[in-house]
């Protein structure tokens, strides 16, 4: 098992807050600007309060970026213990319990997670194998339905095959109608200018009317689909 295996995957840890809140009545704020203190010491080599806090306490002791929480490992979990038995995470009073049982039990749980992290790994790369075959065997059909339409049937019929159905058929960036399975299939391609002027890639809308005469599948826009024309982001004006 190599290093990679024994990573911990970041859903399955503790935000930062909850985890300096396993120590009973932090002040979380100066727990936290602690605890980041010290991963930048280890790289440094500056002393916090006395401590040396080597790589290898630091290492993998915090996750997160812009787009996902910032959590706590509980490899991490450890490096604050040290930090609260160096006095360097301070409580709102000095009677406050000192009873760390909450964070030893998120520490010893790390060959736990490590387990169940190995598990997410192997049921992603499980699903992301059925998804490929899946989008394959999508395309394969899409192929041959553009050479031959008269073997697509009404359950091949969805704006997704209809997409590449024409896309296999006529190439990118183009529209039309044609018949399926009975089914009068139609695909406009929009073309839109941004609000700061960018043109934007082709957004393609596909729908169909069934033998019976139903319409199903996508409704294409009338007005640009930008923040001007949409009322969640108040027409593009400034929030209120």
């Amino acid at each position: 098992m190599n290093n990679k295996d024994l990573r911990i995957e970041p859903e399955l840890c503790l935000k930062r807050g909850e985890v300096v809140r396993l120590i009973p009545d932090v002040k979380p704020n100066i727990a936290i600007r602690a605890f980041d203190e010290a991963l930048l010491a280890s790289l440094t080599g500056d002393l916090i309060g006395g401590l040396k806090i080597s790589r290898a306490e630091a290492e993998g002791a915090s996750m997160g970026g812009d787009f996902t929480p910032h959590v706590i490992t509980p490899h991490g979990a450890r490096l604050l213990r040290k930090l609260f038995e160096a006095g360097l995470v301070e409580q709102k009073t000095k009677r406050a319990s000192k009873d760390l049982s909450a964070l030893d039990a998120y520490i010893d749980s790390e060959a736990e997670l490590i387990e169940k992290s190995i598990q997410l790994r192997e049921q992603r790369r499980i699903d992301q194998a059925a998804e490929d075959a899946a989008r394959q065997a999508r395309e394969e059909r899409a192929k041959a339905i553009a050479a031959d339409p008269s073997i697509a049937t009404l359950e091949d019929i969805s704006a997704r095959m209809i997409d590449r159905i024409f896309i296999h058929a006529r190439g990118y960036g183009h529209g039309g109608v044609m018949k399926l399975a009975g089914c009068e299939c139609h695909k406009d391609v929009y073309r839109y200018v941004s609000n700061s002027g960018n043109r934007q890639p082709p957004k393609p809308y596909c729908w169909w009317f069934d033998p019976d005469g139903n319409r199903h599948g996508e409704t294409m826009p009338s007005t640009p689909p930008n923040r001007r024309s949409d009322p969640k982001r108040n027409w593009g004006a400034r929030r209120e």
